[in-house]
């Protein structure tokens, strides 16, 4: 079975900061694929506040800490939206907690919420992460992070994980409304 999957990454380059989108295709063992998303000749030097058109869709889209650095919020998630197939997988990892002057924003908990409710993404995995000590905490619902925090059980220092799966059919990005 081949995977296509594409990864947002922000390298810095020069002394200054680009996003990547980084190309990896038909990668089937683990280590070809980790290989391939740190062969920097794959990647593709692009501006994620602005419109990106990529001849294919993929299997996975993954944002391991690019979102918060890019400053159109909107652009990004469309462009995850429209990069990634009709059941693909998105995954994304941002900062939570304790992330002082690291990017343009913190991004919370219930953007991934209401970004799956709004285009019919399933839930697959949310959970936080806190760094130090390591600890993985799975959150059971959305209102599972309200009871954390007011249980005063949130990390430090954390980040935030999100797994969707988008729908079978392909849609238009949506853009969310806060749930709470």
């Amino acid at each position: 079975m081949k995977l296509l999957l594409v990864l947002l990454a922000l390298a810095v380059v020069s002394g200054g900061a680009a996003a990547y989108l980084a190309r990896a295709t038909a990668y089937r063992v683990k280590g070809e694929a980790e290989k391939a998303l740190s062969d920097v000749e794959e990647a593709l030097k692009l501006d994620l506040n602005e419109k990106v058109s990529l001849p294919r869709q993929y299997d996975i889209a993954i944002n391991f800490g690019t979102a918060e650095h890019i400053f159109d919020q909107r652009r990004f998630f469309t462009t995850v939206h429209e990069v990634t197939r009709p059941g693909g997988l998105m995954i994304h990892s941002a900062p939570f907690r304790g992330w002082l002057d690291h990017g343009f924003y913190n991004l919370q908990p219930t953007l991934y919420a209401d970004l799956a409710l709004a285009n019919g993404y399933t839930p697959i995995v949310m959970a936080i992460a806190e760094i130090h000590p390591p600890k993985l905490v799975p959150l059971k619902t959305r209102e599972h992070i309200l009871e954390l925090g007011l249980a005063k059980a949130l990390p430090e220092n954390g980040l935030y994980y999100a797994v969707m799966r988008k729908g079978p059919q392909e849609t238009p990005f949506r853009v969310p409304m806060q749930g709470y």
